[in-house]
């Protein structure tokens, strides 16, 4: 079995409007299909592309549940294994069609001490490119507040 070394991230060595590194996911057409099937999500406009286009949408497109996991993935992955999501909110702009790719950036809003917890709030932006990563457009925003350990006394 192959051993995973994780960045373990503190408290202390995070710093308030800190960057969270940009994160890209491929939308294929079968990683949507894949989350129909893995949320029991079965609105067609999510695995049939003529309901989509009648919508407006040139192809099938993601649901809720995958910004919300995306969103979790990169703070986590970002934070370590003892990242602890203590709340989450997402503000889902536009649909995200198979054949683009999603990208989320963030940064550290606000680092506190709450009820002897040690607080970081995070704001993230997904947005959404199809062939030139320049010409981007934005499609969600979250507002994350997760909770990291603090270092043991030496």
């Amino acid at each position: 079995m192959r051993k995973i070394n994780y960045r373990f991230r503190y408290w202390e060595d995070v710093k308030e409007n800190e960057i969270i590194p940009e994160v890209k996911l491929p939308i294929t057409y079968r990683r949507v299909i894949q989350s129909v099937a893995a949320t029991r999500d079965f609105f067609p406009a999510f695995f049939s592309p003529e309901y989509a286009q009648a919508q407006g949408i040139e192809n099938i497109y993601l649901n809720t549940m995958v910004f919300e996991g995306f969103v979790d993935k990169v703070i986590t992955s970002w934070g370590g294994p003892h990242t602890w999501i203590r709340k989450r909110k997402i503000r889902m702009l536009r649909p995200v069609p198979a054949g683009s790719t999603l990208t989320c950036t963030g940064k550290v809003v606000k680092k506190y001490v709450i009820n002897e917890e040690f607080c970081l709030d995070l704001e993230l932006i997904l947005q959404k490119f199809k062939e030139d990563p320049s010409k981007t457009e934005k499609v969600c925003m979250a507002w994350v507040t997760i909770i990291l350990p603090k270092k043991k006394p030496t």
